[in-house]
């Protein structure tokens, strides 16, 4: 399916590793009809998309419903559609992928109160003997980006807004990136705190609150969806190992769930230290890779035999 997909859209290439995600996701999903669902029926017609690039392959009704209700639907082609099943496949795959890959995204788009969250996480963190800096202890570089962004962010071409006022939604702008940021690192660092007790691992909150004074952090999150016979920490090397996934910095940090005690399982940290080798590959762009990949195991048993990994990717390391 992949040069399909990439055909259908070019951008698609560089989410070849989400799309194989989502596949095997949907693989593993039971179908199940919902009545509230967008039709019964999925029709594979050829639609001119009318952006100069000429007419493709459409799946209607697809993107947006149920992922377990579209498994259900009964696909059915125009009668000049004469397409592999392949093609098929990777039009209704780009479709059902069209609001997100794996469960959780959606609701990760979906904007909110940064303020309100940012206030409720530094309160954890504070309770918890965390240190959250104000936003004096920002980068000078850190600052001028949010600067930069805060500026894109609002309009001020009217010229009916006076100087006052354009002030005023410039520092709007402002805060609403800084709070946005607050809430990535913050809501890292909560989602983490459980698992800092465990034996396993030597990170302290203090040592990851130093991410809230780095010039760069990124943090994705990956699941497996490995099938019986597969285990799913060789699933995440290989998903890894052939796609970019990840984005460049000098440090990483990796928090790791399975769904199995890991502790009594004796092959499992010498699997876990061939997937840090795979993620500090593809992220680590220190000379030599020097740079530090972090650790922090957790066990959630709701994963069944499947793991979750979070990579954040920053430009410090936090146990140096």
């Amino acid at each position: 399916m992949k040069p399909h997909l990439v055909n259908m859209d070019p951008e698609a290439k560089d989410n070849l590793g989400w799309f194989k995600l989502h596949y095997d996701m949907l693989k593993l999903m039971c179908p199940k009809y919902h009545e509230d669902a967008n039709g019964n029926v999925c029709r594979i017609a050829i639609k001119d998309w009318e952006d100069g690039t000429g007419p493709h392959l459409d799946a209607f009704p697809m993107e947006g419903d149920l992922w377990e209700h579209s498994l259900t639907k009964e696909i059915v082609l125009d009668s000049n559609v004469h397409a592999s099943h392949a093609e098929i496949a990777a039009c209704c795959l780009w479709h059902t992928s069209f609001y997100g890959f794996v469960q959780g995204q959606r609701k990760m788009w979906v904007s909110g109160d940064c303020k309100s969250k940012a206030e409720r996480i530094k309160s954890t963190i504070l309770s918890q003997g965390g240190h959250v800096p104000s936003k004096r202890a920002l980068l000078p570089s850190k600052k001028q980006e949010l600067i930069a962004r805060a500026k894109e962010e609002f309009w001020a071409g009217n010229k009916k807004v006076n100087k006052a006022k354009r002030k005023r939604l410039f520092r709007q702008a402002f805060m609403e990136q800084y709070y946005e940021r607050m809430v990535a690192i913050g809501s890292f660092i909560v989602k983490v705190l459980p698992a800092l007790s465990m034996e396993a691992n030597s990170l302290t909150i203090n040592q990851l609150c130093q991410l809230f004074v780095s010039s760069k952090f990124g943090r994705v999150t990956i699941p497996s969806f490995a099938d019986e016979t597969t285990d799913a920490i060789s699933y995440m090397a290989d998903i890894l190992s052939k796609y970019d996934m990840l984005s460049h910095a000098d440090n990483a940090i990796v928090y790791l769930s399975a769904g199995y005690r890991w502790d009594e399982s004796p092959v499992f940290h010498s699997k876990v230290n061939e997937l840090l080798k795979t993620v500090a590959g593809q992220v680590l762009t220190t000379e030599g890779n020097k740079g530090t990949v972090d650790l922090i195991l957790d066990y959630h048993p709701f994963l069944d035999h499947q793991i979750e990994m979070t990579v954040v990717t920053t430009d410090i390391s936090v146990s140096r």
